[in-house]
């Protein structure tokens, strides 16, 4: 038989491709496939329509949407009442798409319009979306009165099940406001920006479509946020953004908006970049004019500022191979945008396209200089390093994230420090250990001493000691926690006398004595006495905390019992004592929220809802994270590996606690949490493989095949093997229930290559199994033959006669299928082979049954009996001669193995009991010949 997939699966893999030009020419593979079968072709047709719409070549929309409204108007029995939504909800698109051409004639768009708001009403759809479409349109043409009438009637339309995406629209509605009303327009983007239980519209709408939203809305909020002063959170919104929209089919108006951003916050390096990322790929927007604009005016400011500061005799590499000048490029760049917007007002009768376009290149610079790569996250101070020195003080007094980034700041305006006075050089040095420490201990060691000796020189102690508190841990970090304890108890020492004469404050004191703690903690398993030596540990830091308690009003102070009370309930978590950890991490999460330091908390947080989890109370855990998270979503806490490790285990949390739909929208946040911060191979590819089991479980096979076909590849040899067989057995259980028989069987079968049969045998022997059935749904008997074969003898190793049974039903059924075209002696012969391999399955149920543990299993072990007895009968229909008296005992045999099941109750025995009813039947209406089951 063929291996060729057949059109149906062509289809659902060509769906499963990501947006581009690949999943495009997939899509067009499958329709011409699908020539001989319109139903099939129609699905199509409506995928073309979903991918034109996404992935910015909207002029490949209209011949999918031509087929599709003949269809209608011609077959509209063809359609079914879901198909029928989807074709209604992509009328607005079509406008947008239009609107995007300028070769498409005024007249035609409004046309459209006219017929689009015709065939909705008509349908019984709201006009809600055809109402966003013409507000659209009359922005476009700068038709400010129409552009209100249409929007406001947009607003009071209701929604229904042909509404376009809800984040779509929130997205429309922050564009109708920024610039006159930035808040406004931020407020519009916040569920897209800072969603909580996922971004709206649900999985319904698709998962590539909330994605869209999420990048164009943090594109979109950059310049408000400059423009409002909140420029705390500009930083992480541009970053994530821009990796987001960088490589996505359709972002070219985001990435166009980075680089305006780029271009107007001092930026103009990071734009080059940007722009040289984009060349190196093509041609930017060559098939959508619309989106080419825009790429054109952004591209044109950049090159503007950089000619303003001195570089336009600098040379880029361009898509056509050119070494053109900064200032030669931005000339062409120039010309080229005001034509395409003189295209665009020639077709409009308007000259809108080219007043917008002129009024942002000649947009002046919001601000001088907001770092933004791998720097802080608010606008540079002015005035050289003394100033940078006191903002890099202030932020480690306050314990902020960015610390480290100002200090680094002050290495480079300072020339190392040279610039500095004596006492901030060795502040200087001290933290540029930090910043060592994790990655190269050994010289951090070296450094924190070389600090430490200056602060001894300029009479500072206190500082000094806390300086070599942080050698000692490098020490521990560098590989010798043991020779690292010793002199962290000497400094403990120290730090008492220090203290006591005043020479040493308290923070730096219970620095010195937490970091014993850690060390201590380090080196707990390989105590003789574990229990006696974590005891003494929980003495010790409760003797801090209690040392630190008469001056907690102070934030730092506050902080530091914070630690220690983080620490000691992960000291109870690591002793299994669950309600100690419960109370010890719920007390340090509350302490550094009343020290002002939210951010500080993730990882108590962590291990709290873990705590939780494990003491399976979900839905707690679920309240802890989710406060964690709105501390994130409302800039309180930068964006971090703690934040990605949040939103995983707060979806599993949500799943956990049975919120099936809830838990489908987290993992997708997750996945595209770790996507933005980097890890989208990682924990991203582990929160989508997570999504594709969300929605598979909410019946959403379409989606989940999607999902997890673009999980599958990003989960390679880093993880798992089990994380990547239960992706293959999801994928293959969404295709099962798409009938896509062939290719569930190759993805249970993967499941099964990467299940390991000592450790797992029998999820192996049952993905083998699955294998074999979907083999045989599709009609690969040599496939569904060999799995067969595999799943025997995994069944017969484990000693398993009910499952063993049904694989050698299936084995007879396939040698009886395979004979069913050659002449009689050849189906005779097959009918022996059946008979003798269910003879086999006989003697083993048979076997079985008396010493079966409980009467459920002997129940089911009697109902494997009827339906092999049953099947037996059925092939000796095909022996020659018919044997119709033994056919009759087979069926005897049957019903009487069905009785005994029937015996057990529940839906074991109601099944048994039907099967019973129906034997009776076929063996009155035969006769008492055999009959076919």
């Amino acid at each position: 038989m063929s291996t060729d997939a057949g059109p149906r699966e062509r289809f659902l893999r060509a769906e499963a491709l990501p947006s581009g030009w690949e999943r495009t020419e997939a899509l067009d593979e499958a329709r011409r496939a699908a020539e001989a079968d319109e139903g099939l072709r129609t699905e199509i047709h409506l995928a073309q329509l979903a991918d034109a719409s996404r992935s910015g070549a909207s002029a490949r929309l209209f011949a999918p949407l031509a087929r599709l409204l003949r269809v209608l108007d011609e077959r509209p029995g063809d359609l079914g009442p879901d198909q029928r939504r989807a074709l209604h909800r992509a009328f607005p698109g079509a406008v947008d798409a239009m609107v995007a051409q300028p070769h498409v004639p005024l007249d035609a768009i409004e046309e459209w319009l006219g017929e689009a708001s015709e065939r909705t009403g008509r349908a019984g759809y709201s006009l809600r979306g055809i109402h966003r479409a013409e507000a659209a349109f009359a922005l476009h043409l700068g038709d400010a009165g129409r552009a209100e009438r249409a929007a406001d009637a947009w607003r009071r339309a209701p929604r229904d099940g042909a509404a376009e995406c809800r984040g779509c629209e929130l997205l429309f509605e922050g564009h109708l406001l920024a610039g006159n009303d930035d808040a406004g327009a931020l407020r519009a983007w916040r569920p897209l920006l800072a969603p909580r239980d996922g971004l709206p519209g649900g999985p319904e709408h698709g998962e590539a479509g909330c994605a869209v939203c999420r990048a164009s809305a943090l594109a979109a909020s950059v310049l408000p946020l400059v423009r409002v002063g909140r420029t705390a959170l500009v930083r992480g919104h541009h970053l994530r953004g821009y990796r987001l929209a960088r490589t996505a089919p359709g972002a070219l108006g985001d990435v166009a908006a980075h680089l305006e951003f780029c271009a107007r916050t001092g930026n103009e390096q990071r734009g080059f970049e940007i722009l040289a990322e984009q060349y190196l790929a093509g041609e930017p927007g060559s098939g959508e004019p619309a989106a080419r604009l825009e790429w054109l005016v952004a591209v044109s400011l950049v090159l503007r500022r950089s000619c303003e500061l001195g570089g336009g005799e600098e040379r880029l590499h361009t898509p056509d191979g050119g070494r053109p000048t900064t200032a030669s490029h931005l000339r062409a760049t120039l010309d080229e945008a005001l034509d395409l917007a003189a295209r665009f007002d020639r077709r409009n009768g308007t000259s809108a396209a080219g007043d917008r376009s002129k009024v942002r290149l000649a947009a002046a610079p919001l601000l001088d200089a907001l770092a933004v790569h791998g720097g802080p996250t608010e606008p540079l101070p002015r005035g050289g390093p003394e100033q940078l020195l006191l903002r890099a003080r202030r932020l480690s007094a306050d314990g902020r994230p960015e610390a480290q980034a100002a200090w680094s700041a002050v290495d480079a305006a300072s020339d190392h420090g040279a610039l500095l006075p004596g006492a901030a050089r060795a502040e200087l040095r001290d933290h540029r250990a930090m910043d060592l420490a994790r990655s190269r201990p050994g010289e951090a060691v070296t450094e924190f001493l070389g600090a430490a000796a200056e602060f001894d020189a300029y009479g500072l102690p206190g500082s000094a000691l806390a300086c070599r508190a942080r050698a000692v841990l490098a020490t521990a970090f560098a590989g010798d926690p043991a020779a690292a304890f010793a002199e962290a108890d000497e400094l403990c020492g120290a730090a008492h006398r220090l203290l006591g004469s005043g020479d040493a404050d308290l923070r730096q004191a219970t620095a010195v004595l937490l970091t014993r703690a850690r060390i201590e903690s380090a080196l707990l398993p390989e105590a003789r006495q574990p229990d006696a030596a974590a005891a003494q540990l929980d003495a010790r830091l409760a003797e801090l905390v209690a040392l630190a308690q008469p001056y907690a009003a102070e934030p730092a102070v506050r902080a530091r019992i914070a630690e220690a009370t983080e620490s000691r309930g992960r000291l109870a978590e690591r002793c299994a004592d669950d309600p100690r950890a419960r109370e010890y991490l719920g007390e340090a999460v509350a302490c550094y929220r009343a020290a002002g330091r939210p951010w500080s908390a993730a990882g108590a947080q962590l291990a709290l809802a873990r705590v939780l989890l494990e003491a399976e109370d979900p839905e707690e855990a679920v309240q802890v994270l989710a406060a964690a998270l709105d501390d994130a979503d409302r800039g309180d806490v930068p964006a971090s590996a703690d934040h990605v490790r949040l939103r995983l285990l707060y979806a599993e949390a949500v799943e956990a606690a049975d919120g099936r739909r809830e838990a489908a929208a987290a993992w997708r946040e997750a996945a595209l949490a770790a996507e933005e911060e980097g890890d989208g191979e990682g924990a991203g590819a582990l929160a989508r493989m997570r999504l594709g089991g969300a929605l598979l479980a909410l019946g959403l096979h379409r989606a989940a095949v999607r999902t997890l076909r673009r999980a599958l590849p990003l989960l390679h040899e880093a993880h798992p093997p089990s994380r990547r067989a239960r992706a293959h057995f999801w994928l293959a259980s969404a295709y099962g229930a798409l009938a896509a028989h062939r290719s569930a069987a190759e993805d249970y079968a993967a499941a099964a290559d990467l299940t390991d049969r000592e450790d797992d045998p029998y999820d192996r022997a049952h993905l083998l199994h699955l294998a074999a059935d979907s083999y045989a749904e599709a009609g690969y008997d040599d496939e569904a033959a060999r799995a067969c074969a595999s799943a025997d003898a995994a069944w017969r190793s484990l000693g398993e006669p009910a499952p063993l049974a049904r694989v050698l039903r299936t084995r007879a059924r396939l040698v009886l299928r395979a004979a069913r075209q050659a002449p009689a002696p050849a189906l005779s012969e097959a009918a022996d082979e059946g008979v003798a391999l269910l003879a086999d399955a006989v003697r083993g149920l048979r076997h079985h049954m008396p010493s079966a543990p409980t009467g459920e299993l002997r129940a089911e072990l009697a109902l494997e009996l009827g339906h092999t007895h049953l099947l037996v009968a059925e092939l000796l229909d095909h022996r020659g001669p018919p044997e119709p008296r033994r056919a009759a005992d087979e069926l005897d045999a049957a019903a009487t193995a069905y009785a005994e099941a029937a015996e057990a109750g529940g839906e074991l025995g109601a099944e048994a009991r039907e099967a019973y009813g129906e034997v009776r039947r076929r063996a009155a209406a035969a006769g008492g010949r055999g009959v076919v089951r």
